[in-house]
């Protein structure tokens, strides 16, 4: 339904294309670097979808205890550097190294108001957990390229490097528990009368079962169901600077952890307004020394089933050479 709704959005937008600048497929011999900071938090949740709930308060509704059970606030906050290298293959292939540092918190002021609860603020007591996060290998497949649009095709791999804590009250998780496959499809537009471009994106995550062991040292199967990511983004470009704004949906499986369902699966969709500049526009009239471009970005989920109210600000980079 989401993807027909993208598709509908794409028609009306009825613009005549000239050209598709598409800078995140690079020459072959070339590379390009990306570096992005951002910094999201949450104290709330939607139940359902515009329903809204403290963290709190769907924890206690969740395990079955009194609204008055217990007092206090639960937020959640992470900052997150993200670096990205990507190669030029050929004309038509280009392959990307994605690595992730992590640092995530979880600020727990909770307090017992009716007793017998202690279990319960053990398991949302204050945590952290910071490191490198699970890496991807990516490679890219430019399948069409015209004066009108750019069409790729991927195919990644998502290594389970970094610990998923699920047994650890006073950690956090860093990475997914599980290794995985996906692909996912990027169609680019470019307008010439309006400077308008148009980003249309899919991403389809597939698990590999895995097996994690538990601070006691007993191992249990992990499997989680496919998880997929939609977004479209349309944005103006005049002369060095580009400004725009977009959706995006993501249904994240649920994580099985010896037959035991952990209900960490959500669907959310969220906004996102970006500012960037940079002098990929001179690219146009000759060659460029260092051509580079930044980006200023904030992003807010609006609607959700069993997801965080995540608000994120972030700033990047990106340099080709």
């Amino acid at each position: 339904m989401l993807q027909t709704i993208f598709i509908i959005l794409l028609l009306l937008i009825n613009v005549p294309f000239l050209l598709a600048q598409s800078l995140n497929f690079i020459p072959e011999g070339k590379f390009f670097f990306n570096y992005e900071l951002n910094q999201s938090s949450s104290n709330s949740i939607y139940n359902s979808a515009r329903s809204e709930d403290s963290i709190l308060e769907s924890k206690l509704s969740k395990e079955g205890l009194n609204s008055n059970a217990v007092s206090g606030d639960i937020e959640y906050e992470s900052l997150n550097h993200l670096f990205q290298l990507q190669y030029g293959l050929g004309d038509s292939y280009n392959l990307a190294f994605l690595v992730p540092y992590l640092s995530k918190k979880r600020s727990s002021s909770l307090e017992d108001k009716q007793g017998g609860n202690q279990s319960f603020l053990d398991n949302y007591q204050s945590a952290s957990a910071s490191g490198i996060g699970d890496y991807e290998i990516q490679i890219i497949k430019r399948l069409n390229y015209t004066d009108e649009h750019d069409f790729q095709m991927g195919l990644g791999y998502n290594h389970n490097n970094a610990a998923f804590n699920y047994d650890k009250n006073d950690k956090l998780a860093l990475g997914s528990g599980t290794s995985e496959f996906f692909w996912f499809l990027k169609w680019t537009i470019f307008s010439i009368d309006s400077n308008l471009k148009t980003d249309l994106r899919y991403k389809e995550i597939y698990t590999i079962f895995n097996k994690v062991i538990d601070e006691n040292g007993d191992t249990s199967a992990l499997k989680r169901k496919n998880s997929r990511v939609t977004s479209l983004f349309v944005s103006s470009h005049p002369d060095d600077q580009y400004y725009g704004a977009g959706i995006e949906a993501v249904d994240q499986a649920a994580t099985n952890i010896g037959g035991s369902n952990l209900s960490d699966g959500y669907v959310h969709y969220s906004y996102k307004l970006f500012y960037g500049l940079g002098n990929l526009v001179e690219l146009e009239s000759g060659p460029v020394e260092t051509p580079w471009e930044g980006e200023l970005f904030y992003q807010s989920v609006f609607y959700g089933l069993n997801a965080n109210k995540t608000t994120t600000l972030g700033i990047g980079a990106t340099f080709y050479f």
